[in-house]
């Protein structure tokens, strides 16, 4: 289903960087070739002067202009463009290399910079190998002289500042990498990404619309000999990440919650154990706490927590009990509030009229308890011959948490502030249209707060979406994604600037994944969504999702087992505006 081919320069085992020749590096390890100079993967085998080239990076020269590679080799009074191109490593203001005679100066008029015979074109970086007895470009030996750390987010070298006075005329000019439509061959592709639109802005390339599936094959994270995995989700530390599942069944019917880590080069350790105790644990929750991360689930009449380091270290054996019931409690969900968590669960009768109701409690950076559970929500509701309620939504937008759930036909939400205070005097509406509307997410951006959930209103399953002010404004609610296809579970995450929406396409247990990002008015960023998983095939739901190190991690349900499920995961980037 997930072709290991949709992606020829994906990471592998050996190759935790892997991107192509000419994209936006950091450091050697990011390049599949192992030389990252100025700013830019470089090619295998770089071609020498004269030879065709799309950027930098395949050149020896590091030297692509007008898209020939220019060798440095350049004796004075040849054409040229950049400094790099004369031996002399001085390009005039009359386009030939060399020193410009005295009385060759500039007339009344003329662009001062230009008048005296070495300084540089204005529109050309200044010359850094003038001296003779500096090697040429092309000799040089960037994978040995030039140490990893290069600075970060830098434009391709080739990319020149673009003359303000020519950008828009509807021509490639020496100083533009693209002009409008005019991209000179560049697509999403060549500056390393796996698909999207690449845009010209101010003359200057705009991979913001790109995107890069970073693992196409997926990251397997869990996997039991015998028996399911499901229920995943996951947070950020900031750099790496931790997913946390339940396992499902076993000979005596019980299950367990384990976990992975996922570093920043997609590579994990393998799954190991949260808690495994002879009582059934369910659908766990996960938020890092500013140093380790907390877990919490369901166990029999009582909700659990347990501490996990970045390096996944565990706590406790056995967890600790942060609310004990004679009744059940359900679908714990997490949010971190800069000193201590929040914790929000279904709290209900087990008879045959379920009876739900919300409820929260405040959970220390350790996992302990911190004063007395409380309502989050003043309506109970009864499901007879239906379906319980299933996981919330949970988000903390700087000041207040913002807790959203479904009764199975609409969605609702309340705002809980950092104490532990409800705020609002009523449960607020956030949907009541005509069809169910279920399966809650909420993510926020530190200011709004934007929910999406599975909404059958207009007799298919789509996903909608709606913003909340920290004022508790809710705004109205407009489609993230609307097809012929059934669409479920939606998950979000914000990362600083866009939300990231994954739903589950084309059937709630059997279809791909797909995503498109939302600005913070709740209004979509790309023009359409795209697969994060291959089409046709095992099915893969109950997606999660968080941000953290410059990228995404997806996790979710995989069925290419069939007999069994399994828990793998994918990063996802994107591209920036210049």
């Amino acid at each position: 289903m997930l072709l290991a081919a949709a992606l020829a320069f994906s990471c592998s085992d050996d190759d935790p960087g892997g991107l192509p020749a000419n994209a936006s590096c950091t450091n050697n390890a990011d390049c599949a070739d192992r030389v990252c100079h100025t700013g830019v993967c470089a090619a295998a085998k770089r071609a020498g002067m004269g030879a065709p080239c799309q950027g930098n990076g395949d050149c020896k020269s590091f030297n692509c202009l007008k898209g020939v590679c220019r060798s440095g080799a350049s004796k004075d009074g040849a054409d040229c463009i950049q400094h790099e191109e004369c031996i002399s490593g001085v390009c005039n203001h009359q386009g030939k290399c060399g020193k410009v005679p005295t009385d060759a100066g500039a007339k009344d008029g003329a662009l001062p910079d230009r008048s005296a015979p070495d300084m540089p074109r204005a529109d050309a970086p200044r010359p850094d190998r003038a001296r003779l007895d500096l090697p040429a470009p092309d000799q040089a030996t960037p994978d040995k002289q030039l140490p990893d750390q290069q600075l970060q987010d830098k434009a391709i070298p080739d990319q020149l500042q673009p003359d303000a006075s020519l950008c828009g005329n509807g021509k490639l000019d020496p100083s533009e990498l693209c002009d409008g439509a005019l991209l000179g061959g560049k697509t999403c592709k060549t500056q390393g990404f796996t698909a999207g639109k690449l845009k010209c802005t101010g003359c200057q390339v705009d991979s913001s619309l790109c995107y890069e599936v970073r693992d196409p094959g997926g990251i397997k994270l869990g996997s039991h000999a015998s028996h399911s995995q499901g229920f995943p989700r996951v947070a950020s530390d900031g750099k790496g990440f931790l997913a946390v599942w339940q396992g499902l069944g076993g000979s005596a019917g019980l299950s367990y919650i384990d976990g992975a880590l996922v570093d920043a080069q997609g590579k994990s350790a393998g799954q190991f154990t949260v808690v495994s105790t002879s009582v059934a644990k369910r659908t766990p929750d996960v938020a890092f706490g500013g140093k380790d991360y907390l877990v919490a689930w369901s166990q029999g009449k009582a909700i659990y927590g347990n501490t996990v380091s970045p390096t996944g270290k565990v706590a406790s054996p056995v967890g600790t009990a942060i609310i004990t019931s004679n009744r059940n409690l359900n679908w714990p969900a997490l949010s971190f509030e800069g000193s201590g968590f929040l914790m929000a669960y279904w709290y209900d009768h087990p008879n045959s009229s379920f009876t739900h109701q919300v409820y929260a409690r405040r959970v220390s950076v350790a996992g302990a308890p911190v004063g007395s559970a409380f309502p989050a929500a003043y309506a109970i509701y009864k499901y007879t011959n239906g379906p319980k309620p299933d996981r919330l939504g949970l988000a903390f937008d700087g000041l207040n948490h913002v807790i959203a759930w479904s009764n199975n036909y609409n969605v609702w939400t309340s705002r809980v502030s950092a104490g532990g205070k409800l705020l609002n005097s009523k449960d607020l509406v956030v949907s009541a249209a005509a069809g169910n509307q279920r399966h809650p997410a909420a993510a926020s951006s530190g200011g709004e707060t934007f929910m999406a959930w599975q909404d059958a209103q207009a007799g298919g399953q789509e996903i909608n979406g709606t913003t909340m002010s920290k004022t508790g404004a809710i705004a109205k609610s407009s489609w993230v994604a609307v097809s012929s296809k059934n669409k479920c579970n939606p998950a979000i995450a914000f990362d600083g600037k866009h939300y990231l929406v994954v739903w589950t396409d084309d059937g709630c247990t059997s279809g791909d994944l797909r995503a498109v990002r939302v600005d913070t008015t709740g209004k979509a960023v790309d023009a359409a969504s795209f697969a994060i998983t291959g089409a046709g095939g095992p099915g893969e739901f109950y997606p999660a999702v968080a941000y953290g190190g410059g990228q995404f991690l997806v996790v979710w349900n995989d069925t290419r087992i069939a007999a069994r499920w399994q828990i793998y995961g994918t990063r996802l980037r994107f591209g920036k505006a210049p």
